[in-house]
């Protein structure tokens, strides 16, 4: 309910008035402390109890909670441990909490056995594995936020859970997960190449990018190669299908930081600083990264095994294909119910992206939960730049600044695929924009949305 109440209701006249907001942050504290104070005392007076019903290996499942007739009544305080962690991400911005959360509902659930679940075959197997894999997700995404490495690793000997079935898919979460894992070192690697004082072999750093930019190749293609076809519906037809986006969109998302600081020179393009991108604020003009010494020019040279210029091009597509993601993601339904029968109502069309919005769905309201709000980020950090890049080229007549942008250009024609590449990169950058906006209602996220509308607001009346 605290993650719920932040959305506003339909109905709401005025659901970005100050009044609004402030209402609905409080109903959303409220509700999260309430549930915290439950987790706690749960966890602590009933441990025992808890630990002793769902590590019976008689089939007894004990209680079952009402939140789903599989779902043991024990595992309660972890989901709501977990929903926490998302929550201070989300509406408070606070990493270090988030953190906090999850660690903890990972200690619990290792006390409840949940990691060490391969050797059961029960009905409540399955809501158990998908317990214990939704936090290790967020282990792994709070370790990327954090910038650190997860308490518990994917590989973890004494991990034997077995991934849970999902509309009939066991992929679905294992490729997710070597996407994080992705994200995570690509992280470490991107974090050395704007380290200055970072001294050593060359021939190391360049063999690990080539490494990873291998790696990333690899899984975005298994998971292009494995198009998702799935034509049932339901809660876990459409969680199927966004898991396997959020897989893509992390793939993605790794190869842009791999490839950023080449490219850009982590050039400012944000007046805050934002997820691990450059802010304007904490520049001198004289201290930009264009402004890099030759010697710190030929450094970069020798430890990125890429021109700046492939680089460049990598970014783009990854960025481009970021938005296309974006736009396929399922919009939530409010009005489905597992138990409901018959026809459903039509849906909408959303005249911009032409896909299809549940029926009283304000297209402005979130289509998932913004913990992933960073990814878009970096996408549109490469659409902005590039497009000031391509459209300063045009005003001034000297495109061959970014003629290597360009689709198989032609003597004559240059001006055109110019053009045309500034009408695909307003195109990216307003579905990003579009997403981000409609994450604007968690309060976490809000300051990235309002930049990424100036911004675009901006771009658009040059």
């Amino acid at each position: 309910m605290a993650i719920l109440v932040l959305i506003p209701l339909i109905e709401d006249p005025h659901p970005i008035s100050e009044a609004a907001i402030a209402l609905r942050r409080s109903y959303a504290d409220m509700y999260a402390q309430a549930a915290l104070a439950s987790a706690e005392s749960t966890t602590s007076d009933h441990s025992n109890t808890v630990v002793s019903r769902i590590s019976n290996t008689n089939g007894d499942q004990g209680p079952q909670s009402l939140l789903h007739p599989s779902l043991p009544l024990a595992l309660e305080p972890v989901l709501a441990l977990l929903l926490l962690g998302v929550y201070e991400y989300c509406q408070r911005a606070n990493r270090k909490q988030m953190r906090s959360r999850v660690y903890h509902a990972l200690t619990l659930s290792m006390d409840l056995s949940l990691h060490a679940r391969g050797s059961m075959d029960t009905e409540g197997l399955s809501s158990e594995s998908r317990v214990w894999w939704m936090i290790m997700y967020l282990v792994y995404q709070s370790a990327i936020f954090n910038h650190s490495s997860p308490i518990v690793l994917v590989h973890d000997e004494r991990i034997t859970t077995p991934f849970p079935d999902i509309c009939g898919s066991r992929e679905l979460l294992p490729s997710l997960m070597r996407a994080q894992d992705v994200l995570l070192k690509t992280g470490a690697i991107a974090k050395e190449l704007t380290d200055e004082k970072l001294r050593g072999p060359y021939n190391q750093i360049r063999e690990r990018i080539c490494e990873m930019d291998s790696l990333i190749l690899g899984l975005a293609s298994q998971l292009d190669h494995t198009q998702y076809m799935n034509t049932a519906e339901g809660a876990d037809a459409s969680a199927s299908k966004n898991l396997w986006l959020m897989a893509r969109y992390l793939v993605h998302t790794a190869r842009i930081k791999l490839h950023r600081f080449r490219a850009f020179r982590d050039y400012p393009v944000f007046l805050d600083k934002f997820c691990d991108l450059s802010s304007i604020n904490s520049f001198y003009l004289s201290d930009y990264p264009q402004e890099l010494s030759p010697d710190r020019l030929a450094d970069i040279d020798m430890r990125f095994p890429f021109s700046e210029q492939e680089s460049t091009n990598i970014s783009l597509k990854a960025a481009l294909a970021l938005s296309r993601i974006l736009r396929s993601l399922q919009w939530p339904d409010p009005s489905y119910s597992e138990s409901s029968s018959g026809p459903k109502p039509p849906e909408a069309i959303d005249g911009l992206t032409g896909i299809s919005v549940p029926p009283a769905f304000h297209p402005r309201y979130p289509r998932s939960l913004p913990y992933l709000a960073c990814c878009g980020m970096q996408s549109y950090y490469v659409l902005i730049t590039l497009l000031r890049k391509v459209h300063t080229s045009l005003r001034v007549g000297d495109l061959s600044t970014c003629y290597y942008l360009l689709i198989h250009p032609e003597p004559g024609t240059e001006r055109e695929d110019a053009e045309r590449l500034i009408e695909e990169l307003r195109h990216g950058s307003k579905l990003v924009c579009d997403f981000m906006s409609s994450n604007a209602v968690f309060e976490g996220v809000s300051d990235m949305a309002r930049e990424v509308e100036t911004i675009y607001s901006a771009q658009l009346h040059d």
